[in-house]
């Protein structure tokens, strides 16, 4: 009878087995919609244009960078952007009716009442009168109760800083100051490389404030004319800040935002002569190069620098022409995607220091990144370690670059929590992208097939675009795929449920609005943002946003307004809007919802909301759909940002990730029998774990309840049966100690051997031991598994302690008193109650155990758990983000998430290599104490 249960029991769970798979064989398969939306869009993506081939040419497939994609091309910030044609969707202009231009000194007749308007307000307080029409550093410094504002302080060698610019500097800032000095008396270019947010603009400024106050003999005794070159967004960020911090310097921009009317000749003559400073864009700078290089310039400071990365544009060609003996470079990411962009910022304002690029790219870059894969061979890494000493000690003088973690002891800023969020692909995207990858365009690619008529490079890159617009949204990506006759429901047209990433935004906002936290969202697709725009018109979230279509003299007031005003929830920008120097410390919370291939992109977007001026904590969350090509651009990001670090930071640093296929490229990876996605699994150690309250725990509570019970109820069959024993016989001293040696060594009882039968034949196993065919395919698909075994296998131990702690406190009543029927009655009406309590969890599995105290058991102690006030501090802290992973791991979709910054591992080296450098500054202490005591 046995073994025809047994059978049938098998063949159900074969059955079950068997309709898992149908179920997951149907999900695999593609539908005829992704297939006809494939067709269609490799059939357009063949008839690419001649026009544009020469503009999409990426260098390898393992450095495809965005800026070389149409549609994740990021806004000029020259030009207006060009129109997306998508659905009629309704945008906001609410943000240009209550924005004022920020005026530069282009018009004269406006500096000079600028001026008038400085030296009355000084002359006010000075007096003691309270009329202020303006408002600048030293006017502050007077406020403050200071008295003379024109006192200088005099550094090494005679360069004189106000003293009112100089006290409101940090330390680190004073050292970078103090630093240009140097370069600027020996005539050396410079890279003033801080980590962004910590105030390069103000160190330059503080800078050109001392040289506009010292005779440094030469042509122009101080500060001679000198040009700026800054992305347009910024350019009005440092006329503010030029206004603030030394009122008296003219500052004009060669911009159709700026305030100059006329011709652009008069504009540079004037400025030239007065020795005021000139702001141009990168865009200006080429437009105007024969103007702008005809006169000799005193100094040219890049700012953002690595905007000169690529040495073959016409902007680094010209910006290499100027005639000028200083030559500055300012960048938060000195590199960013390979070796090449370093020589050609060194090329700049050091030329030959790195030699010819070719012998660079020979001798430099080849070896050190060859050598910093994981499979590369010990003679690899060995070649690498010394080349990138060597590489390091030739920049180390003319580059002075600090951290955040450095100088934290000086600016305080608030905790940042950064992580990465694998985010599923609803079903509707998953079925697309398994249909593009089928298509003919990566059929194509993976054969290397040139029939097509477009370069490989181009089809690939084109490709990746493809498969990142279904994974930030479908509609984007069925938008291009229709024809042009189909109409496109605009009411459905981008609704959040269907996106993947979307639910995860969807959540996010949710919650943040409540616990009233203000977000930025940047986007590396402009149609995105656009779809994003719509979702919080319908959910009524204010928000503003800056991208290409808001001019340029109008962004920094944007921004302003956004900080001041808390109304606004979300501020939506793409991602290289704006540059580096853009501050947005209004927002404590950063949504970066589409990767860039360069990583310093994406860093640039959270270093708005986390830099000096920040004080709440800041949680920054990076969405990738899990298994993806972005968890390939991801991985990619990690890669270069070793690189970086290993030239900038520690050259004895190894890498884990391997060099990336093209096939690798194109293929949708599945999560692992632990439920991790490929990422996740190379970086083990920063994974979030989040603690669920799940059945699986009440189970286990259960189970151990019911353990206690039958515990119980032997101790109680002992006691009983002892105390029969004990009224029959005579001498009760030699009877208790039976009964106390018989309490402490139970006799172990034998369980009776059961005969199983199977397909007619006797098993020595028993029956509970017996696995099913599901039992061991969930071996090896359920989550966690061996982690639940060893649990289990602990949670069995401990019960078993349990019940020896029950056996010995028992036995300890006995040695007080003599047991007698009553206590048996006691125990069981114990036990009843025991099992009551179990009932309820089994009905309510929210509420937690708890046993009523009408009836105690004597000599039984309960302990109770007191919280520390420092373990309270933390708990609240963490709260917060850890409510909302809960949150989003039940709800949005998200597989696994990443802590970043343990996953680049930087602070972790750099502290390191702080103690590094202390221990050699003690043991050279050291030293000298031995050797001035031996004198």
């Amino acid at each position: 009878m046995v073994d025809v249960v047994i059978n049938k029991y098998l063949e159900t769970q074969l059955a079950l087995a068997k309709q898992k798979d149908l179920k997951s064989s149907k999900q695999n398969k593609v539908s005829d919609k992704s297939k006809k939306a494939a067709l269609r869009i490799s059939n357009r993506q063949h008839k690419f244009p001649k026009s544009n081939k020469d503009e999409i040419t990426p260098r390898v497939v393992a450095d495809i960078n965005s800026e070389d994609d149409d549609e994740y091309l990021p806004t000029s910030d020259d030009e207006d952007s060009t129109e997306i044609h998508l659905p009629n969707l309704q945008t906001s202009s609410r943000q240009r009716q209550t924005i004022k231009k920020i005026t530069d000194d282009g018009d004269s007749n406006l500096y000079k009442i600028r001026l008038t308007n400085w030296k009355s307000s000084i002359n006010n307080i000075k007096s003691g009168l309270s009329e202020i029409s303006y408002m600048s550093a030293d006017i502050q410094y007077l406020l403050d109760g200071n008295k003379n504002v024109d006192e200088k302080h005099e550094l090494q060698n005679g360069l004189n800083i106000p003293v009112y610019i100089w006290k409101q500097l940090y330390k680190y800032q004073r050292t970078g100051v103090k630093w240009l000095w140097e370069l600027h008396q020996i005539q050396s270019g410079g890279l003033l490389g801080d980590e962004m947010g910590l105030g390069k603009t103000v160190q330059i400024i503080a800078f050109l404030a001392g040289l506009a106050n010292t005779d440094c003999g030469g042509t122009w005794g101080g500060l001679g004319p000198s040009i700026i070159v800054a992305p347009a967004t910024v350019v009005f960020q440092w006329v503010s800040h030029f206004h603030y911090w030394y009122p008296s310097l003219r500052v004009a921009a060669l911009h159709q935002a700026g305030s100059f009317c006329g011709n652009h000749h008069k504009l540079i003559r004037e400025l030239h002569d007065s020795h005021g400073i000139l702001l141009v864009t990168y865009a200006g700078v080429v437009k105007y190069a024969k103007d702008l290089q005809a006169r000799h310039w005193n100094y040219i400071i890049l700012d953002e620098g690595h905007k000169i990365r690529n040495p073959d544009t016409q902007v680094s060609k010209h910006v290499k022409k100027f005639q000028t003996p200083h030559k500055l470079l300012i960048t938060g990411s000195p590199m960013q995607n390979s070796l090449q962009e370093l020589w050609s910022l060194f090329d700049f304002m050091r030329p030959g220091l790195l030699g010819t690029n070719n012998a660079f790219t020979e001798h430099f870059a080849i070896p050190i990144t060859q050598g910093g894969y994981a499979n590369s061979t010990q003679m690899q890494e060995a070649t690498a370690l010394e080349i990138a000493k060597a590489l390091k000690n030739l920049i180390t003088p003319y580059m002075l670059r600090r951290t955040k973690e450095e100088v934290q002891q000086y600016i305080h800023l608030p905790e940042k929590n950064e992580q990465v969020l694998f985010c599923a692909l609803t079903q509707e995207q998953r079925d697309l992208y398994m249909g593009y990858l089928l298509s003919g365009t990566v059929r194509s690619i993976l054969d290397r097939d040139s029939k097509v008529g477009d370069p490989l490079r181009a089809r690939i890159l084109v490709a990746l675009s493809t498969l990142r617009k279904i994974c930030n949204h479908p509609d984007i990506y069925l938008h291009e795929a229709h024809e042009d006759t189909e109409e496109i429901d605009e009411k459905s047209f981008g609704h959040w449920k269907r996106s993947g990433k979307m639910n995860v935004v969807h959540s996010l906002l949710k919650i943040w609005q409540k616990q009233g936290h203000r977000t930025l969202m940047f986007s590396q697709s402009r149609a995105m943002l656009c779809i994003i725009e719509q979702y919080l018109q319908n959910h009524d979230y204010k928000y503003l946003k800056m991208d290409g279509t808001v001019s340029v003299g109008q962004r920094q007031s944007l921004i302003k307004t956004f900080n001041d005003n808390t109304e606004y929830l979300v501020f939506l920008s793409t991602t290289r809007v704006g540059g580096l120097g853009v501050n947005l410390t209004g927002a404590d919370r950063v949504i970066i919802y589409d990767p860039d291939w360069n990583p310093a992109t994406d860093n640039q977007a959270k270093e708005r909301a986390w830099r000096i001026g920040q004080e709440k904590n800041v949680t920054v969350y990076r969405l990738l759909s899990a298994g993806t090509i972005e968890e390939k651009i991801y991985q990619r990001q990690i890669f270069k940002n070793f690189l970086s670090n290993k030239i900038l930071v520690d050259p004895n640093q190894r890498n884990v990730l391997t060099t990336s296929t093209l096939q690798g490229l194109f293929t949708l990876e599945e999560l692992n029998c632990e439920g991790d996605t490929e990422t996740a699994s190379l970086f083990k150690h920063t994974k979030i774990t989040v603690k669920k309250k799940s059945k699986e725990k009440d189970k286990s509570n259960l189970a151990s309840t019911k353990k206690k019970i039958d515990a119980m109820k032997k101790l109680a069959k002992q006691i009983s049966n002892k105390i029969t024993t004990l009224s029959n016989n005579k001498d009760p001293r030699e009877l208790y100690k039976k009964k106390r040696d018989a309490l402490l060594n139970p006799p172990i009882e034998e369980e009776p051997h059961n005969k199983n039968t199977l397909n007619d034949k006797i098993v020595e196993e028993p029956f509970e031991n017996v696995l099913s065919e599901l039992d061991i395919i969930n071996q090896h698909v359920k989550k966690d598994y061996e982690e639940k075994l060893l649990k289990d296998i602990m949670s069995t131990e401990s019960n078993v302690e349990t019940t020896d702690t029950i056996t010995t406190n028992v036995a300890d009543t006995q040695n007080k008193n003599d047991l007698d029927r009553n206590s048996c009655e006691a125990i069981e009406t114990k036990l009843s109650m025991i099992k009551s309590t179990s009932i309820s969890i089994n009905k309510s599995r929210k509420r937690k155990l708890e046993i009523t105290t009408d009836h105690c058991i004597e000599n039984l102690v309960s302990v109770k758990k007191v919280k520390h006030k420092t373990e309270e501090k933390c708990e609240k802290s963490l709260n917060d983000d850890n409510y909302v992973l809960t949150k989003l791991f039940a709800k949005a979709g998200v597989k696994n998430a990443l802590q970043h910054d343990v996953v680049v591992g930087l602070a972790e080296k750099e502290k390191r290599l702080r103690m590094q450098e202390e221990a050699m500054l003690k043991a050279k202490k050291a030293v000298r104490a031995i050797k001035f005591s031996s004198k």
